[in-house]
């Protein structure tokens, strides 16, 4: 009889971030590598479908089936919801298993919060998550960083969780899509949602000490961090060199990695930071900072930054694009170091996880 399981991809609701794209990428790796022995259903927004054609069957979101919902009136569902092993792939997800006995593995991304400025809501979302590994469950992070800060502020064991890196991007995969932009400035590349931890806003200082450049960023630019950055370009006199493209398409990341100068990645807090390793698998040096989990993560081949100077920032742009020319197998042990980083592989290792779940509960 097969094991049957069920993954909660329902960050699917957005594809364009870094969850709804894990969710993509890592789903389709283990439906394509999945043995025999396992019945896999994929927990989803209605309507995302097309996006996991190979899984076993959908489950969709249910409001009764949240965690914020009395078990006793959850429980009359229990029987259409049985499972050998329940994959919450976040720890925002609020979808868990009514029957305690039902094993779950919780991948938590990062704690992200503990650096955000309303200090005020650290606890209530640190309780979130400690609520979630109080259950019966098996753990997994995506870096040793987010492992460790884990262990520091929860009551876990180092011991006790895996790490599983996320895998990166095969760039022969995918056909490329040239984006409209006005200017003829080689221009610095980046990506996210235009959120205070991405701290874009120090590329415009930065900018404006590389007159020789454009900066192009692409990801949501309808928040309020997004307002403060457009006022600020106007502030510095930037407009002719800097655009904002929203959300892209993944052939248009692909033209923009093929054809940006280089990648620029400011953030001040990841769990895992894809974009550089994304950035690398096309031989393009990388300039990012050194905080939380960039530096395991990109290892010996970003240029890092130190600090948010400007001056500094420009400088080190400046160094690393000569000495990137200049030692071009740096930029192929980069490149190597990036393929390192392969969906199949972070796939493989979810199933042996799987595994070794499933026969524990036996």
């Amino acid at each position: 009889m097969k094991a049957r399981m069920l993954i909660d991809f329902t960050a699917t609701k957005s594809i364009h971030n870094g969850l709804g794209q894990f969710s993509i990428a890592l789903g389709n790796a283990i439906i394509k590598l999945k043995p025999s022995s396992m019945h896999v259903d994929v927990l989803i927004p209605k309507g995302k479908e097309v996006l996991f054609p190979g899984a076993d069957g959908y489950r969709y979101k249910n409001s009764l089936y949240r965690d914020s919902v009395p078990t006793c009136i959850k429980s009359i569902f229990k029987r259409n919801w049985q499972y050998d092993l329940w994959h919450l792939t976040n720890q925002n997800s609020g979808f868990v298993p009514v029957d305690s006995k039902t094993p779950m593995l919780l991948t938590i991304h990062d704690l992200n919060f503990l650096r955000e400025r309303n200090e005020e809501d650290w606890p209530r979302k640190l309780k979130q998550v400690e609520a979630k590994v109080q259950r019966p469950c098996h753990i997994n992070t995506i870096s040793s960083f987010v492992r460790d800060e884990v262990c520091e502020y929860l009551p876990l064991n180092s011991d006790s969780i895996d790490v599983i890196y996320n895998g990166g991007i095969e760039t022969q995969k995918i056909n490329a899509q040239p984006v409209a932009f006005q200017s003829n400035l080689p221009f610095l590349f980046s990506i996210g949602e235009f959120l205070e931890k991405k701290n874009f806003i120090v590329l415009l200082d930065m900018l404006k000490l590389l007159p020789n450049f454009q900066l192009v960023i692409a990801g949501k630019n309808t928040t309020p961090y997004a307002e403060a950055f457009k006022a600020k370009v106007q502030e510095l006199g930037l407009s002719d060199r800097v655009q904002l493209l929203g959300h892209i398409t993944n052939e248009e990341r692909h033209w923009l990695y093929q054809n940006m100068i280089a990648f620029v990645f400011p953030s001040k807090t990841e769990g895992f930071g894809l974009p550089i390793i994304e950035a690398m698998a096309y031989t393009k040096p990388v300039f990012c900072s050194k905080l939380t989990s960039l530096p395991e993560v990109g290892g010996h081949y970003p240029y890092y930054w130190d600090t948010f100077n400007a001056e500094q920032m420009a400088q080190t742009v400046k160094y690393g694009l000569e000495h990137f020319q200049q030692k071009p197998e740096h930029g192929t042990a980069a490149q190597q170091h990036a393929a390192t980083f392969n969906w199949d592989r972070s796939a493989q290792d979810y199933l042996e996880l799987y595994e070794k779940i499933l026969l524990t509960k036996k």
